[in-house]
């Protein structure tokens, strides 16, 4: 665990000092809108829908990872070190986060989310329905999305 909060610190010393601002912004300063005031009010639709979202969003990552450990191991009979692999794509698809902000700042949010959320329920439903020798390979892209 030490080995890998220190390999996070390292990462973000080498991004920040490699990566140049027109990579991570879309705008440059002198073009941004003057008005920039948020909402008036802590409480308002899109903080209270983004809490919700998260919320249930961290309690389907658990159920999922979870799940998925005992269903590789127990169903598919995996080895233990077949099933860490497998479940190691999880890491892989949160790197790819890095690569969906990019896309998130560059195009329409609404439509980079969309994509997102409809690409992740084709592999959710493949997860589970999924028949014959495709059904491990659902199981090492659905972190993917």
């Amino acid at each position: 665990m030490v080995v890998f909060g220190f390999l996070g610190f390292l990462a973000i010393a080498v991004i920040a000092l490699s990566v140049d601002p027109w990579f991570t912004e879309s705008e440059t300063a002198t073009n941004e809108r003057a008005d920039r005031s948020g909402a008036s009010t802590l409480v308002n639709r899109n903080t209270t829908l983004l809490t919700l979202m998260s919320l249930i969003g961290g309690l389907v990552i658990y159920g999922y990872r979870e799940c998925t450990q005992h269903s590789l191991r127990e169903g598919l009979k995996y080895s233990p070190t077949t099933a860490g692999t497998v479940m190691s794509f999880y890491g892989l698809g949160a790197l790819a986060s890095i690569a969906g902000g990019w896309l998130g700042d560059h195009f329409s949010p609404r439509l980079v989310l969309s994509t997102t959320f409809f690409c992740a329920a084709a592999l959710g439903y493949l997860l589970f329905h999924a028949r014959g020798p495709s059904c491990p390979k659902q199981f090492c892209l659905s972190p993917g999305v």
